[in-house]
């Protein structure tokens, strides 16, 4: 997805700057710039998501042991830390749990992720 998002990025970009050159009106220049905008929002929440997906985790009577797809080293986390466990429910049903932590932050658990607990 992001390397699709970059060649959306370079096409538009490429085209605001021949539309620069052939035409003054700034209409042109104005819609490549929001495109190359969405683009890199959508680059921007690929990453954000990847960094939020547990890819594998353990989990001990302590401990929450884990690692995300886009975080290649293990993290760990207190059972403590942990405010809220439900399910994460998608169009076609449950996909699987958010995990929310006291600091508010979210990791999502797949049930296709080994040891998930389905």
């Amino acid at each position: 997805m992001c390397l699709g998002f970059g060649g959306f990025i370079i096409g538009s970009s490429r085209f605001a700057f021949q539309a620069r050159q052939l035409l003054p009106n700034r209409t042109l220049l104005v819609f490549s710039a929001m495109f190359v905008a969405m683009a890199l929002f959508g680059i921007g929440s690929q990453i954000w998501f990847r960094r939020r997906m547990i890819s594998d985790f353990t989990y001990d009577a302590q401990a929450l042991r884990y690692r995300t797809l886009g975080i290649a080293e293990m993290q760990m986390r207190t059972l403590w830390d942990i405010a809220k466990v439900r399910t994460w429910r998608g169009r076609g049903g449950a996909l699987g749990y958010v995990l929310r932590f006291r600091d508010k932050h979210k990791l999502y658990l797949e049930f296709s992720v080994s040891n998930s607990g389905r």
